[in-house]
């Protein structure tokens, strides 16, 4: 008991790291192969000091959200449970964690795919403010991955203030254009992640006028796109629909085995 105990701990702090807590895992079940896992090896992948310890930390950062978003534990999940654990159970102490075979053996008995594939893309591109996993798949977007050392918050990059129905009016937006623009406030592509020091200095201010504040790798670091002329509210849609295309293709990145470059 003192090692189950040992390796529960180990995983619920690991995915404390990476951002995942009671207000976003949406399936525990789905915690059960990482436990095993470590509870097989005895890693302690929360040491970021070796090769090995890095590369098993990002498998399982990726197989874990990709299965919350898949949602792979949902419906039948004693049987998925069991299968996760046949393949968990053939781990030996130095393996690393079998991200393919996972993969593989639940989407063969799931008849469709548990990883990170086109299907998925669309879905994430569906996700809106305020829906628990869309603070994890914003997280895929960045290089970092201990987001939970640091507090870090969901931001609107055109500003809910900004884009409110009065504001809008103001403007003498016609009233077909106010609930287009307003439709696509609350898109996963008008959302990004910030420091909270770096959201509340940026606060309401306008996403045009705000970003000549940051540094030139800003663009790049939150998959912004480049074209000045979409800064400004009216050219949201083109903004979202651009941004959508960057979006997707930093996902597809994730279709692939961080240690290996196969297919995931």
């Amino acid at each position: 008991w003192p090692k189950v105990k040992s390796s529960l701990r180990s995983t619920f702090t690991l995915l404390n790291t990476f951002g995942i807590d009671e207000t976003n895992l949406t399936s525990l079940n789905a915690t059960l192969p990482v436990a095993l896992y470590l509870h097989r090896t005895g890693h302690d992948l929360l040491a970021q000091d070796t090769p090995f310890n890095v590369l098993n930390a990002e498998r399982i950062r990726r197989w874990l959200i990709a299965a919350l978003l898949n949602t792979v534990f949902g419906g039948s999940s004693d049987g998925t449970i069991m299968v996760a654990r046949r393949v968990i159970e053939e781990v030996r102490p130095g393996d690393d964690f079998p991200l393919l075979k996972l993969n593989a053996e639940l989407s063969r008995h799931l008849r469709r795919s548990s990883a990170f594939e086109d299907s998925t893309i669309e879905d994430v591109l569906r996700l809106r403010y305020g829906q628990k996993l869309t603070f994890l798949a914003l997280t895929l977007l960045y290089d970092e991955h201990r987001w939970g050392n640091v507090p870090h918050q969901v931001d609107h990059i055109f500003p809910q203030a900004v884009l409110s129905r009065s504001a809008l009016m103001a403007l003498n937006v016609p009233q077909s254009k106010i609930d287009e623009l307003r439709e696509l406030e609350n898109r996963l592509a008008n959302l990004e992640i910030l420091s909270a020091p770096e959201n509340l200095e940026k606060n309401a201010q306008h996403f045009s006028t705000w970003i000549r504040t940051r540094d030139t790798g800003f663009l790049a670091r939150h998959s912004i796109p480049e074209d000045e002329s979409l800064y400004t509210v009216m050219m949201l849609p083109r903004f979202v629909a651009e941004r959508e295309k960057l979006i997707a293709k930093r996902l597809r990145r994730l279709q692939f085995d961080p240690g290996t470059g196969l297919g995931a």
